[in-house]
């Protein structure tokens, strides 16, 4: 076994992804947009605080195992992404110039997060093949009027 190999299992063996990772994020996350919105404070340390206690209760409760496999296919589908703009941009197709492409790409974008959503939830909520085929005819009819009505 490698180097890095054993220090990613010992990592994992303490919990480092299945909670120090995911507390971390939320801390990050609500820091940021409690210090932006000023929600509840203006000084950073009411924030601070607030987003500690949200981080570790959020993290208590989920266990990890949540963050863990929802992060790890975003992760994933993210390279997917990367790797078909990589290639469209090879191609000679740049999306930020092409105003008919946006939409088209939004859709694209929500339509694989829907999947992502559904593929990750899959164990908890029983959702038969027919009922994702009718979600992903509903978005694709739902962009399609959209893209009509502008």
């Amino acid at each position: 076994m490698s180097l890095i190999t054993q220090v990613i299992f010992n990592l994992k063996q303490i919990g480092f992804y299945d909670f120090f990772l995911p507390f971390l994020l939320i801390l990050a996350v609500t820091y940021g947009i409690l210090q932006e919105k000023k929600i509840i404070s203006s000084e950073t340390s009411v924030n601070g605080v607030i987003s500690l206690a949200i981080a570790f209760l959020a993290t208590y409760f989920l266990r990890g195992v949540f963050y863990t496999k929802v992060f790890g296919m975003f992760g994933m589908v993210l390279s997917i992404i990367l790797i078909g703009l990589i290639f469209l941009t090879m191609l000679g197709i740049n999306i930020s110039s092409e105003e008919k492409l946006k939409p088209i790409f939004g859709v694209v974008i929500a339509i694989i997060c829907v999947l992502i959503a559904i593929a990750s939830f899959g164990s908890s909520i029983s959702i038969d093949s027919s009922t994702i085929l009718t979600i992903v005819v509903l978005i694709f009819t739902f962009s399609v009027v959209l893209m009509l009505i502008k």
